[in-house]
């Protein structure tokens, strides 16, 4: 499978950012390889209540681990101990946006494993974010030839410091073993 791209391999600082059609075309090349590929949107709350009683207010370090933290539901829910004994995981790319219409957002492609039915297996996505923090609802379609491009938009990117920003590195699997 492919390797990720320098800028986007996390870990420290990075020598070079990507353009949009590097990174659209890396997701394609990735994507090209799954069997198939769901797209899921995940909508986040703009407000959670602490326990102190105060409101929190979402923001891009807290949508990223819980979209992050999401992914590890997923990965538990599918494979169960496998992902502690073999590092079993299900294979995804997260994105992250901001915009003044729809606040914090993220979008999923995922690529459903093999052995679970479909149904099954959005109804565990959606049980997963509703066990989020941040989670709020969910939308999942099927991918298509259209999907990256979808996500690598330069819309609803204007909160992020770069435009590599969008691309949650962190909750990024590629090897699902």
């Amino acid at each position: 499978m492919s390797e990720p791209p320098l800028a986007i391999k996390g870990g420290g600082t990075t020598a070079a950012l990507l353009t949009a059609p590097e990174l659209r075309n890396w997701v394609i090349e990735v994507t090209g390889t799954w069997t198939s590929v769901l797209v899921v949107t995940l909508n986040c709350r703009s407000l959670v209540r602490a326990d102190d009683g105060t409101f929190v207010e979402a923001n891009e370090t807290r949508v990223r681990r819980s979209i992050v933290h999401f992914g590890n539901l997923v990965d538990r829910a599918v494979h169960g101990r496998l992902v502690q004994r073999f590092d079993r995981r299900v294979a995804r790319i997260p994105f992250l946006e901001c915009g003044a219409d729809r606040g914090w957002h993220g979008h999923l492609l995922i690529e459903p494993p093999y052995f679970m039915m479909r149904g099954k297996f959005i109804e565990v996505i959606e049980q997963s974010w509703s066990k989020c923090e941040w989670g709020s609802t969910c939308h999942i379609r099927e991918g298509d030839e259209g999907s990256a491009s979808y996500l690598t938009k330069a819309r609803s990117k204007a909160a992020m410091e770069v435009w590599t920003d969008t691309l949650i590195v962190e909750g990024v699997v590629l090897s699902t073993k």
